[in-house]
């Protein structure tokens, strides 16, 4: 006989558990929104109010947003229309809502009183009060499209979550949780130019600002109603020019709250941003974005529209979801739909159009179009994934100290390399033309930076023997080139004959420093995947132009024409006029005369033949794929590999060196550094190794080095012996002040050591045993 009291349990049991899962069952709730007319009614904004859910129609008035809930009341509204309110269940989820046009009025009390331009003011104002203040999340959906003649070219579709406030000193945080595209036969991804999410009230009061009033004629339009709220309309024209730019700005009537903003300029494009009033402040919910390329002849429109699907305030760092990007990316780097049917299908908050839905459908036109995801990687290996999109560059200061101060020179250049790293960032995100960047950039190393580090570099060098002189860090003088001088001729001979090596070596050190760079920007580009689109305009925005300095610096003319001497007093000349004669001339005789200006009949014809021939033997230094953004060579599935070919000139020679970085399982990267040491006679070897990264704890990690090389007896030009040396390094980081939202940190801390024997490195100033210690932190900005 069964006990009545283990039915009973059995039964509650199981009602409980039904009622468990119908609570937190997702059911469908879609339909077709029509006017008076039975018209279709696009971009009317769909809300569920309880969930805080939302969409807009498509191009024929359909929508489809999901609920959790078993009873939810839907908001459908449209500037000018009656809102339409109805209570949807799973029984009651497929509707036709047909809304109806409210009467326009002109509030006379209102446009007596204030002016359109006063009115505008008082909203601005009032931002603070309408518009919540500390962050909230936003998840949102957007699409866009490129159309030509009237064809679909490309569809991109992203589901991201936003951090958002309207602090004017916060700035949005975007997350991509997934991003879908498709495409015709040829690439038309680089047109959405102009497109993406855009946030009127956020922008408000840089496009509204003193400046605006001046320029623009504001009036009054008919008001009208946004979810049957009185909202006043206010059109914005250019000043009495007949075309320009013009908008319309809808202002809630009691809250003085921002509800649409319209923008529209000559060219055709325009945004548009819709917000809504969600207990008692104004969210962003839905948006449109236009851009008109047009190029070489063709006309193609870009549009974007996006709606939030989602508003949760109070949020913890668990609801989000996501990878962090910064808003420039593109997009489709991140894309994992081939394995994401099912997310798309709950995902997709806006319903395709029905000429976009029947053009992916067709099976004729299915040959054509090219759905596919960059990466190509599967994107349930995170290794994989973590490694291709592990940014190249984020917005940061780091500086490195040691024991040595000035006289460490590898910190020098790492230093002034981190403030050319910043000063790119800034030049990239303050000036939106490329060109104008480039050429910015271009100006800026070339004429100011550049010049600067080479003087620095060698004046840092004679403070190093004890000799001051003074520079002249810049191009615009007489001699067209960075110099020192201030020293005279009997200082330098007594420098020359106390410490040959050295005085060699004041001939090399700028290009040494040049090299020293250009391997540390290899090293930051070895550890990064230039197949991402974004690590490339990383590199082409921020490295590229400080590379391609460093390494054609050190690229030499092999003309022998002389240098022109300005008549000027000997303390007031350079120290040396015309450089790499005068490394030739006193390689090859120690005991030459010191003299500042070397010429061409200086020369013998062997010094002649050497100096033109280290000058073709310098373009090895164009050897370096990672220059050119060619991303490294795939080894395999899981490992790759890059390369570049260094020539210097050195105070015994030559150095010639091949670098290769092989980074294993996506993560870990591996350097193998072989060098030659030639001087007149003989070649001796030099190899390294180095370990970047290794992770020994949550957030402990460590870089190792160790070389080892021979190289010529006491570093002179001519003898056939040689010594052994090597150099140990080790550099720990840590990081800490973890970001609340991400996974990044905002401060690393480094401490280290070098250890060296008696050897020449151009990363240092010392040729005997030397040990330091070094210190230093990097500050993101971002």
């Amino acid at each position: 006989m069964r006990n009545p009291v283990h039915q009973s349990y059995c039964c509650l049991l199981f009602l409980l558990l039904n009622s468990f899962f119908m609570a937190n069952a997702q059911h469908l709730v879609k339909g077709t929104v029509v006017d008076e007319n039975n018209r279709p009614l696009p971009s009317v904004n769909i809300f569920l109010e309880s969930s805080k859910k939302g969409t807009i129609t498509n191009a024929n008035g359909g929508f489809s947003v999901s609920t959790h809930l078993s009873e939810e009341e839907l908001t459908a509204s449209f500037v000018g229309y009656r809102s339409f309110h109805v209570v949807v269940t799973p029984a009651n989820s497929v509707l036709h809502i047909r809304l109806q046009p409210l009467p326009v009025e002109i509030d006379e009390v209102i446009v007596t009183n204030l002016t359109a331009a006063q009115l505008l003011r008082k909203a601005l104002a009032k931002i603070k009060d309408n518009y919540r203040q500390e962050p909230f999340l936003l998840k949102l959906f957007y699409r866009a499209r490129l159309e030509e003649n009237d064809s679909v070219k490309y569809i991109e579709e992203t589901a991201f979550d936003i951090i958002k406030n309207y602090d004017d000193h916060a700035k949005d945080r975007y997350f991509l949780r997934k991003n879908r595209h498709f495409w015709m036969i040829n690439n038309y991804r680089g047109f959405l130019k102009g497109t993406g999410v855009t946030d009127g009230v956020k922008q408000a009061r840089k496009l509204f600002d003193s400046g605006f009033f001046k320029k623009y004629r504001l009036n009054y339009l008919p008001s009208t109603f946004i979810e049957d709220r009185r909202a006043y309309v206010i059109e914005m024209t250019k000043g009495d020019a007949p075309e320009g730019t013009t908008g319309k700005l809808y202002i809630d009537v009691e809250d003085l709250a921002f509800v649409r903003i319209e923008i529209y300029d000559e060219k055709g494009h325009e945004s548009i941003s819709q917000y809504k009033k969600v207990g008692d402040k104004y969210y962003l919910v839905s948006g449109k974005r236009k851009y008109i390329n047009r190029k070489l002849g063709r006309t193609i429109p870009a549009t974007g529209e996006f709606t939030v699907t989602e508003i949760i305030h109070p949020f913890a760092p668990e609801d989000i979801e996501g990878y962090p990007i910064d808003r420039e990316d593109i997009l489709s780097q991140y894309a994992t739909q081939d394995a994401d049917t099912a997310f798309w299908e709950d995902h997709a908050h806006i319903l395709q159009d029905e000429d976009v839905s029947r053009l992916l459908k067709q099976p004729d036109l299915r040959k054509e179009i090219s759905f596919r995801s960059k990466p190509a990687v599967d994107p349930s290996d995170t290794a994989q994934y973590a490694y291709f999109i592990k940014r190249l560059y984020t917005p940061q200061l780091a500086f490195r100290f040691s024991s040595d101060g000035l006289k460490d020179f590898s910190s020098l250049n790492f230093n002034l390399l981190s403030i050319n790293n910043w000063i790119n960032s800034e030049i990239h995100t303050r000036m939106r033309n490329s060109i104008f960047q480039f050429s910015v950039s271009a100006l800026y190393h070339s004429y100011i930076m550049a010049p600067v580090e080479e003087t620095l570099s060698e004046n840092l060098f004679l403070s190093f023997h004890g000799i001051r002189s003074r520079m002249i860090p810049t191009l615009f003088n007489r001699y067209k080139q960075p110099y020192l001088y201030h020293v005279d001729d009997n200082a330098m001979s007594t420098f020359k004959s106390d410490n040959y090596t050295a005085f060699m070596r004041l001939h090399t050190v700028r290009d040494e420093g040049h090299y020293v760079r250009a391997f540390q920007i290899e090293e930051a580009l070895a550890k990064t995947d230039l197949r991402n689109h974004n690590n490339l305009l990383d590199y082409l925005m921020i490295y590229a132009m400080d590379l391609f300095v460093n390494r054609n610096a050190i690229i030499y003319s092999p003309s022998l024409k002389d240098v022109s001497p300005i008549d000027k007093k000997e303390w007031e000349q350079p120290l040396l006029i015309d450089r790499k004669k005068s490394w030739v001339k006193y390689l090859f005789e120690q005991d030459a005369v010191y003299d500042r200006h070397i010429t061409r009949q200086n020369l013998t014809d062997e010094e002649q033949r050497y100096l033109k021939r280290s000058s073709w033997l310098s373009w090895i230094n164009l050897l370096s794929p990672q220059m050119f953004g060619i991303p490294k060579f795939r080894l395999g599935a899981r490992n790759s590999v890059t390369f570049s070919l260094n020539y210097l000139r050195v105070p015994f020679g030559e150095m010639f060196g091949q670098n290769i970085w092989l980074m294993h399982h996506y993560g870990q990267l591996h350097g193998i550094f072989v060098k030659q040491y030639r001087n007149f006679d003989k070649t001796t070897w030099g190899i390294g190794y180095k370990l970047y990264d290794v992770q020994l704890s949550r957030n402990f990690y460590a870089t190792s080095s160790l070389i080892a090389w021979q190289q010529p007896t006491a570093f002179a030009f001519k003898t056939d012996s040689s010594f052994s040396g090597f150099s140990v390094n080790q550099l720990f980081e840590y990081q800490l002040l973890p970001d609340k939202y991400t996974n990044r940190n905002n401060l690393s801390l480094f401490l280290g050591y070098d250890y060296k024997t008696k050897g020449y490195m151009p990363e240092s100033y010392y040729l005997n045993p030397h040990f330091q210690v070094k210190a230093g932190l990097k500050v993101r900005l971002k």
